[in-house]
């Protein structure tokens, strides 16, 4: 009886010292596809934050140093095209690398990861701030990659 009460207790002690809010990270990747001959593709991965914060991390390949590429959530699929709902921070061509904290639309619409990954929308990676037209890689996020 002893031995039982003693492996109960050691459980419930370590069950207590888990919090699995902060050890279970919540994330979606989506796919982002090299456009005409870009050469450049990777993925998009969105990571829950807390309850109002979602970080989106944009990892390419094909970038080139030097260059540096916008980046936006738009509305609706790729097929569809749509305006832009959330500018992202640009892509750096040495890394092949964005972060972005989001808490909102551009338009300062709140928006939430559960939200965010169930969007209607796409990411698009553009050539340059200068060069909005000229599309390297995109992807359909939420809604649209089901």
């Amino acid at each position: 009886m002893r031995k039982f009460i003693f492996v109960f207790i050691s459980i419930s002690l370590l069950l207590s010292g888990c919090n699995s809010d902060s050890e279970i990270e919540s994330s979606v990747t989506f796919r982002l596809d090299e456009v005409g001959d870009s050469g450049i593709s990777g993925t998009a991965k969105f990571i829950k934050s807390n309850n109002t914060t979602t970080i989106v991390e944009i990892r390419l390949s094909g970038t080139t140093a030097g260059n540096i590429h916008p980046a936006h959530i738009h509305m609706d699929s790729v097929q569809e095209g749509g305006d832009i709902v959330i500018t992202l921070e640009p892509v750096n061509g040495d890394s092949g690398a964005s972060t972005t904290t989001v808490t909102q639309l551009d338009d300062e619409t709140t928006i939430d990861y559960n939200n965010l990954i169930l969007f209607d929308g796409h990411v698009n990676i553009h050539q340059s701030a200068e060069d909005l037209q000229t599309i390297l890689a995109q992807g359909n996020i939420g809604s649209n990659t089901f």
